[in-house]
């Protein structure tokens, strides 16, 4: 990656240890809860090992070229979650961008034109999210990328119908279910 790739790269994975941090100091791991979520709130520390791994230059990228439209970061019921974080940390850059759901960006269609929509999806198959997609699609969004953590799902395969989209896509190795796969998915 180039020089300003690693540092706007270097500023997100120090927010990333910092939700990292925040989650072990509010002790969750001695809260009363189920043994599953338990389970997967261990495999945080090998998810992170395994994301600073990962090949990000396209979302790095449209980040980059995000900085000259406002940004649309669409998530829907976990996906929500991980679309906040990614809103707070563009905002620490000083940059102008909105967390929505598939349906309220639906309901703003006018305003897509102008922005970056970044969508992001744990699975790429519900029904909402693949809207919110072709509406963003076919109102020609400045830019658009889907973020999924799944491969060769039905998101990835409507995002190739359009040469401008972009799409990342991965599986998790804190596997498909879970309570906490929106947090490995947000890391």
């Amino acid at each position: 990656l180039s020089g300003s790739n690693k540092s706007y790269l270097t500023r997100f994975e120090d927010k990333c240890v910092l939700y990292c941090n925040l989650l072990l100091q509010l002790n969750l791991y001695r809260i009363s809860v189920g043994k599953p979520y338990l389970t997967e709130l261990k495999k945080l520390e090998s998810t992170y090992k395994w994301a600073s791994q990962l090949n990000v230059e396209d979302v790095v990228n449209f980040l980059k070229l995000s900085y000259d439209h406002p940004a649309f970061i669409i998530g829907s019921g976990g996906s929500l979650t991980a679309a906040n974080l990614a809103v707070m940390m563009h905002d620490s850059l000083g940059l102008v961008a909105k967390s929505l759901t598939p349906l309220e960006l639906i309901s703003i269609s006018k305003s897509i034109r102008k922005a970056s929509v970044l969508l992001l999806s744990a699975r790429g198959r519900n029904a909402d999210v693949l809207s919110a997609f072709h509406v963003s699609a076919t109102n020609e969004a400045a830019q658009l990328m889907s973020v999924c953590m799944s491969i060769n799902s039905p998101l990835y395969k409507l995002s190739e119908k359009y040469k401008f989209a972009k799409i990342f896509q991965s599986e998790l190795p804190s596997g498909k279910d879970g309570s906490m796969r929106h947090t490995n998915q947000s890391i």
